[in-house]
């Protein structure tokens, strides 16, 4: 399916120089189209999950359904992509390497983020800004590498989902109160736990290990692609450590908040008195 005019695809790619994008730009879409039906459809799903659903307000809605988007983005994307930790021609060469699974898991996040960014663009008074620069760095970030570019990166980079599934059930769960306390405590820590080491240990050292290629590399690739690299992880580097001190404030208030007493200390405290 064509879902653009070829000399449309051909300035683009002349703009670009992405020149694998015309093989996989259909893909692009249809997954765009797939993320945007999830969102459709989820609140079928949600009012099971959350019974309350319907009486949310928009924002609480709003982000209710892009964490079902995202969840089934994080399970696939994580399945698709390990393979491509063991292909040769990207570990033989981190910056130009290319690999045809390397760009269909490619297609799928990049349609993912595209949908992720015009959502956060048209839902920024309940996102914020800072969803909005995220979906599209991720955006730009997915598609340059159709230039090619840093294919070798791609699986490394998706690692950054496995902290998401954990996320994402604290957004739908951890206000309820029919999914037990110490369920909620062990995703939080595990939700912490692999933020701290997919995004900001990992993170760091993906990042290094990027500038590093480039600088070595800086012959063999356009110059607006190490300048974009540079400032795209620098930006979301910054954001992950923006999150992380969020994450920390929130489960210290969970650790610091009293524990409800239970009836039998009540009883307890009222024969004390």
């Amino acid at each position: 399916m064509n879902y653009f005019p070829k000399a449309w695809v051909n300035y683009i790619v002349l703009v670009t120089n992405f020149k694998y994008l015309p093989d996989y730009i259909d893909n692009i879409i249809n997954a765009a189209v797939l993320f945007q039906l999830i969102y459709v459809f989820s609140p079928h799903l949600l009012r099971i999950l959350r019974p309350e659903y319907d009486t949310l307000s928009y924002s609480k809605r709003y982000g209710l359904k892009t964490t079902i988007v995202s969840q089934v983005h994080s399970l696939v994307a994580l399945w698709i992509s390990f393979p491509l930790f063991f292909d040769k021609a990207l570990i033989d060469d981190h910056v130009l390497g290319v690999s045809k699974n390397a760009m269909i898991v490619c297609g799928f996040s990049t349609g993912y983020f595209l949908w992720d960014a015009i959502i956060c663009i048209a839902n920024v008074s309940s996102g914020g800004i800072a969803d909005v620069f995220h979906g599209v760095c991720c955006f730009i970030t997915f598609s340059s590498i159709y230039n090619p570019a840093l294919q070798y990166y791609l699986p490394r980079v998706l690692l950054y989902e496995l902290s998401t599934l954990f996320m994402n059930v604290y957004k739908v769960f951890n206000s309820t109160t029919y999914f037990p306390e110490t369920l909620k405590t062990i995703n939080s820590m595990l939700f912490a736990i692999t933020f701290f080491v997919v995004r900001i240990v990992l993170g760091a050292l993906f990042s290094l290990n990027v500038y590093y290629d480039l600088i070595v590399n800086r012959h063999r690739i356009p110059l607006w692609i190490i300048i974009f690299y540079f400032t795209n992880n620098i930006i979301l580097n910054i954001l992950n450590v923006f999150w992380f001190r969020k994450i920390l404030h929130v489960a210290r208030k969970q650790l610091l908040k009293p524990k409800p007493q239970t009836k039998e200390e009540d009883s307890l405290k009222s024969k004390l008195q």
